[in-house]
């Protein structure tokens, strides 16, 4: 039995870009500057932009529950953040890691453990912690959906301040 630590290197890649993706997003969202139409510059000072933000740096940056002796976070298998904040994947550390500690690699992204409960509190790993804490965030009632309901009331209350104006 041969492992298929390509695969494994494909999906980390894959993450990589998923990550930056949500970087530069994020970037464009932010910059009051941005040359993009409709959202360039629309969250300019948000907090919950900042939030989701770190916390989702804090995947990477973070011990994994479980963590193992030798692989702990993503660090330990080649994932890093530059100081500009976009993340990139040392191949020769993650085949190093894989090689000499596979075991712990599999236990810090999955807990080493199977259909995993989103409502569970035993500890899910890199990947498992960060499925629940995504979740969290998108679920009604929480940061996103809070801060859209009071935006959305924003709005609202800026309509009816500017019919008040054009009636004057």
């Amino acid at each position: 039995i041969t492992r298929q630590s390509s695969t494994i290197r494909d999906n980390l890649n894959a993450l990589v870009k998923a990550y930056n993706d949500f970087q530069d997003s994020v970037k464009v969202l932010q910059d009051p500057s941005s040359k993009v139409d409709t959202y360039g510059g629309a969250l300019q000072g948000d907090t919950l932009t900042r939030q989701i933000q770190s916390q989702v740096r804090s995947f990477f940056t973070e011990n994994a529950k479980p963590a193992g002796q030798f692989i702990k976070a993503g660090r330990d298998v080649g994932l890093t953040l530059d100081r500009f904040g976009k993340l990139s994947l040392d191949e020769n550390k993650l085949n190093q890691a894989l090689s000499n500690h596979f075991d712990e690699v599999v236990t810090m992204f999955t807990a080493n453990k199977n259909d995993k409960s989103l409502y569970g509190t035993s500890d899910a790993g890199l990947a498992g912690g960060a499925v629940r804490t995504l979740d969290q965030m998108l679920r009604s009632n929480n940061l996103i959906d809070q801060q859209t309901n009071n935006e959305n009331r924003r709005i609202t209350n800026y309509k009816s301040d500017l019919d008040k104006l054009q009636t004057q």
